[in-house]
């Protein structure tokens, strides 16, 4: 077929002779090569599920080379796509971006006109979004990060710079009670040493988990695993001192001399591991409160870094970098679990040892 001076959805160029061009095998729009791997899919990949199917269009008018001499274009040089909201060029009669029919708009008129519905798309795509919805069901980019609507995120629209990064980066990235963090971080490289993190205290691995630090909250679970074998040893001998009255206490026929004796003889036994399990215990969560904030800022720098060093493109460096940060509940379960499974395994370990 012939695709000369045909619109590629993708990018907007006219397809001329010679170029290379593919065909998606499921909808038969045919696109640049090259902009179908910049892309990752078909430009109407969005639409197979519906059962589209690309039919040939009148063909575009030849491209008309820029004359020297630069000139203003006029309001209506461009068409503002209904469907995705992009911008074309005023001889498209499809949209570039979606394939649209965009032969009867007016530009700057559509533009006018849509310019009320911006809070119903998606920011990085023009996408049309449903009230509710916090993923782009077209490109993926969560919706809650649109400027303006959600006061946490009130530091996404500023791009001051704070140590190698911007607001902006850093609250995509954090998302969650930035209002804390952002000042916290401009204090660090301001040269501010430590900062206590209550979260880290009161829930220790799972604060990590949380924040999807999992090297850190790896290596905290290991070590409350171990202390818990302190709290172990206490139960035990508890259990130990017990038996000989399991009998009496179940039938509550124990006299207030043998419930005296079960007492003072558990207080003796069991006073020290609980006290050195109590001990690590406060220890540690101190530790972690007081690194967590700046464990927590050197990942946000380092994935930060690392997008940008590999993703050329900025919409999709925001979106990468908001899906690596943020906040997980169902890694806060995970780490909870992985506890449990750790002194698990750790018990049997002492105990097999004890044994030999």
């Amino acid at each position: 077929m012939n695709y000369e001076n045909m619109p590629c959805p993708v990018c907007g160029k006219h397809m001329h002779e010679g170029d290379d061009i593919v065909v998606c095998p499921d909808c038969g729009t045919p696109q640049h090569r090259e902009c179908w791997h910049e892309n990752g899919e078909c430009a109407n990949a969005a639409k197979h599920a519906e059962g589209f199917v690309w039919n040939q269009a009148p063909k575009a008018a030849p491209e008309v080379r820029a004359p020297e001499t630069v000139s203003i274009p006029p309001e209506d040089a461009i068409k503002i796509c209904p469907a995705c909201g992009s911008e074309n060029p005023g001889d498209f009669n499809i949209c570039a971006r979606c394939g649209a029919d965009i032969s009867d708009v007016s530009g700057q008129a559509m533009f006018n006109a849509g310019a009320a519905e911006t809070e119903n798309r998606c920011p990085y795509c023009g996408m049309l979004t449903e009230p509710g919805d916090k993923l782009c069901k077209h490109c993926g980019a969560p919706l809650l990060l649109i400027p303006g609507q959600n006061t946490q995120y009130a530091y996404s629209e500023n791009n001051r710079i704070i140590g190698r990064h911007t607001e902006g980066e850093l609250a995509g990235y954090v998302r969650k009670n930035t209002k804390r963090y952002i000042p916290l971080f401009e204090k660090f490289e301001d040269g501010k040493k430590v900062s206590f993190n209550a979260g880290a205290f009161f829930f220790g691995p799972l604060w990590f988990f949380f924040r999807k630090l999992y090297k850190a909250g790896i290596a905290f679970i290991i070590i409350a695993a171990c202390i818990s074998l302190f709290f172990t040893s206490a139960a035990d001998k508890m259990n130990t001192i017990m038996k000989p009255y399991s009998e009496a206490l179940q039938n509550q026929t124990a006299t207030a001399e043998e419930l005296n004796t079960i007492t003072d003889e558990i207080v003796k036994q069991t006073r020290r591991p609980l006290g050195i399990g109590l001990g690590l215990t406060l220890a540690v969560n101190l530790i972690s409160a007081f690194i967590a904030d700046k464990i927590y800022y050197k990942k946000i720098t380092d994935d930060l870094d690392f997008v940008k060093s590999e993703v050329p493109e900025e919409n999709m460096r925001r979106i990468l970098s908001i899906r690596r940060g943020g906040t997980s509940i169902l890694s806060a379960f995970c780490g909870f679990f992985t506890y449990r499974i750790a002194a698990t395994v750790i018990l049997y370990i002492a105990e097999f040892i004890t044994n030999r």
